[in-house]
């Protein structure tokens, strides 16, 4: 699955404002992206 690189722009600087720990490139974890989602439901 392709995602927009701008929502990854967001997820990732949602995960860093959250305490994740995020690469800049590369694929975001599963755990991450289900966290994220959890938060904006």
């Amino acid at each position: 699955m392709m995602t927009h690189p701008k929502s990854c722009r967001h997820l990732r600087q949602w995960a860093k404002d959250n305490g994740y720990i995020v690469s800049s490139h590369g694929q975001i974890s599963h755990t991450i992206m289900n966290a994220h989602n959890e938060a904006h439901t």
